[in-house]
């Protein structure tokens, strides 16, 4: 990539972060205080820790999600390329935003390389995912740079769901109501 389109690329986060940041983003949430991080988080018996291929890097995975914890588990990563590209764009004392965390792998990868000076903000609305998130906030030593907020984001304020993929929670989305009706298909008629 050249250092144009890599130029290019910072300035679109950059923008990104400031919007989410500025609350140009309304949060689908009624509550508006980050979570507090504590140190009572404790690995249960549906979890596991694991190496990564990162050097510094363990992550805490769900073993019941059957995708992205399970190629994790086997692997030591996910999704390698988007962490080598993004990476690159990462440096020391950079203020990190990550919306849709999971479990934060990505941006657990790049608080390390930013350094002791980052501020990183995480966005992950699902508990049980969110949870697992504070853990490996925690078992990578970032708690006192890191703020976890349990939103969903979105451009416009609107009422919406979070649908969990139990087996994938990695695939959850948001849905609003006006998405939901076109899975409900036409109405049965009586017979």
């Amino acid at each position: 990539m050249n250092n144009l389109k890599l130029s290019i690329m910072k300035i679109l986060i950059t923008v990104l972060a400031i919007l989410a940041l500025t609350q140009n983003y309304d949060i689908v949430c009624s509550v508006g205080r980050p979570y507090q991080l504590t140190l009572d988080y404790k690995i249960n018996d549906k979890e596991e820790l694991v190496n990564t291929i990162y050097p510094d890097v363990n992550m805490v995975i769900d073993s019941r999600d059957g995708y992205i914890a399970q190629v994790i588990k086997r692997t030591g990563t996910w999704s390698p390329e988007s962490i080598f590209t993004f990476g690159r764009l990462v440096n020391e004392g950079d203020t990190l935003l990550n919306v849709g965390s999971h479990i934060g792998i990505e941006t657990i990868v790049f608080a390390k390389k930013a350094g002791g000076n980052a501020k990183i903000y995480f966005f992950e609305p699902y508990i049980i995912t969110r949870n697992i998130l504070i853990k490996n906030i925690y078992v990578n030593d970032l708690q006192d740079r890191a703020t976890v907020y349990p939103y969903a984001a979105s451009n416009k304020k609107m009422k919406a769901y979070l649908m969990v993929n139990i087996k994938n929670t990695g695939g959850s989305v948001v849905e609003t109501e006006e998405s939901l009706k076109k899975f409900k298909g036409p109405k049965d008629e009586k017979r």
